[in-house]
């Protein structure tokens, strides 16, 4: 297991003075480097499908917004539960709230260091009350309204609903609340694991509030962790739902 690390640009500058020549084609290649990263989109669209977590139902009317981003303009899910937000900003942590009438009121945090393509689909499943509860329930906690869930997990490639999940991944806060606790892959929590199964679902019932949360991730992956580099900053509000998500590739260390 090892801490997730945040990927960053590197820059290798090349100073030479071995002739006037050399430093003249140093100099035009930095200014074309310079011109390229400067066309680099610095935003980015994410798009894809809503639907119910249990009965893979498209949700439409769904209030989709980018919290603490008031120049996003909020979207509503189409009839067959798809939606686009563009101009997300990149290399930034961002959580996109979502509410509908008849489902929990859910906060869905991810790190936008991993997105390369100006065109990213993140497809997400939500909890009806009723649902929501039986998993709390299923946890061995009495669903408390004054309290918020908080899941976490990993997926390879992108948010999509068919990508492979993380299994191995470990996740604790801090302050330390409650312990997350793992779901096995019949989809309900099993007591014996330590780490997420193939299907990469955690979750615990915490008092609202701030946190940090952390995640260490088995070797051969390079995960895509907020901040810096090992913990995202989430705000746990009463009766919702909040979620963490990582992207993950395999490592060619």
């Amino acid at each position: 297991m090892k801490k997730a690390r945040s990927r960053f640009v590197e820059m290798v500058f090349v100073v030479g003075f071995l002739a006037l020549a050399a430093c003249a084609s140093a100099s035009d290649t930095l200014e074309t480097t310079a011109a390229q990263i400067s066309k680099k989109p610095k935003t980015f669209t994410l798009h894809g499908t809503i639907i119910d977590w249990v009965t893979h139902l498209p949700i439409a009317g769904a209030s989709l917004c980018i919290e603490n981003h008031p120049e996003i303009s909020c979207v509503t899910t189409a009839a067959d539960g798809s939606y686009s937000l563009s101009g997300l900003p990149r290399r930034r942590t961002f959580a996109m709230t979502f509410q509908a009438l008849g489902y929990v009121s859910t906060a869905s945090y991810l790190w936008t260091d991993a997105v390369d393509a100006q065109d990213t689909q993140w497809d997400a499943g939500y909890l009806t009350p009723g649902d929501y509860n039986f998993f709390v329930a299923a946890i061995g906690e009495t669903p408390d309204p004054s309290r918020g869930g908080l899941g976490a997990g990993a997926k390879i490639g992108s948010i999509v609903l068919t990508n492979p999940a993380v299994a191995g991944a470990q996740f604790t806060t801090d302050p330390v609340d409650a312990p997350f606790h793992y779901f096995g892959t019949n989809g309900l929590p099993d007591p014996t694991l330590t780490a997420t199964s193939e299907i990469g679902l955690s979750l615990a019932q915490v008092t609202a509030g701030e946190y940090d949360v952390y995640a260490t991730y088995p070797d051969g992956l390079d995960c895509h962790s907020p901040e810096d580099g090992d913990s995202i900053h989430v705000t746990v509000r009463p009766g919702w739902l909040t979620i963490v998500n990582a992207l993950c590739q395999q490592s060619n260390e």
